[in-house]
């Protein structure tokens, strides 16, 4: 299954976060298939064949509002956001939700997120955020922690049997919430960078695979997962991915593995 399958499977639960933030060079299917799955009035959602459906694929929908640099926009300015949250709080016209569709955020200035951020963090209950960026890096941590993360690039890696038993130890350590065995099952993976980061992807999958189930519905294949609440499958999915990213950046790989072991613990 790949990226986009795991996104399909999740909003066809009618389960859906009031932000994503979707990271990859090619996202824009992603963020058009959350839009219109907020609007539909079928199932599964998105169905495809509503009246609602058929205006999100044509662009049309009153309640889809589209941003995207060099088409309808220059820049994300903050005079731009501040507009975005005083529309916000205009109900929407036709659908149980209005969707943002905010492409391209990279080059967002901190003064604008700062400016988005309040807004993220108590939006009404019937507004839904898209953002896209190529690198998730670009965004301030406080933006993304409001978000539902997903790095989109293609099919899941196929991990080594080992990789895949050492993210799954990783996990279920930080879901008991015992520190020492959280610290333990960081050092048992080793010094080996590039076993590391594989390790930290494959970790970061199981918890959108986890996340999924959760809002479909499905066998999870770490039931030491199900002890964990939503919000905290989505802050650990982010931690694992930066940590992983943090790997490729040459950091010192024992102060990295510490610091993911007292982030996860925070955020559990």
């Amino acid at each position: 299954m790949d990226r986009l399958d795991f996104i399909r499977t999740a909003i066809s639960g009618g389960q859906l976060p009031h932000a994503f933030l979707l990271e990859g060079e090619d996202v824009l299917p992603a963020a058009e298939l959350i839009a219109a799955a907020a609007v539909c009035t079928g199932t599964p959602k998105p169905c495809g064949v509503c009246e609602a459906c058929k205006k999100a694929q044509t662009g049309n929908h009153p309640d889809i509002i589209r941003y995207e640099l060099g088409q309808n926009i220059k820049s994300y300015t903050v005079d731009l956001i501040r507009s975005i949250r005083q529309d916000v709080y205009i109900l929407p016209g036709e659908a149980n939700k209005k969707v943002y569709l905010l492409l391209q955020v990279d080059d967002m200035r901190d003064q604008a997120q700062n400016a988005l951020l309040k807004t993220l963090e108590e939006p009404p209950e019937y507004a839904v955020f898209i953002l896209t960026c190529r690198s998730k890096e670009k965004l301030l941590e406080t933006v993304q922690s409001r978000c539902a993360v997903f790095v989109l690039g293609g099919e899941t890696t196929a991990y080594d049997p080992a990789v895949t038993e050492s993210a799954k130890a990783l996990l279920t350590a930080a879901a008991t919430g015992s520190e020492l065995e959280l610290l333990k099952a960081a050092n048992d993976l080793g010094t080996d960078k590039t076993s590391i980061r594989q390790t930290l992807l494959c970790a970061g999958d199981l918890l959108r695979q986890a996340y999924i189930y959760r809002l479909a519905g499905g066998q999870n294949t770490l039931p030491a997962l199900d002890r964990c609440s939503i919000g905290t499958l989505l802050r650990w999915s982010d931690l694992t991915d930066r940590a992983a990213y943090a790997v490729l950046q040459n950091l010192h790989t024992g102060l990295n593995l510490t610091k993911l072991c007292a982030d996860l613990r925070r955020a559990l």
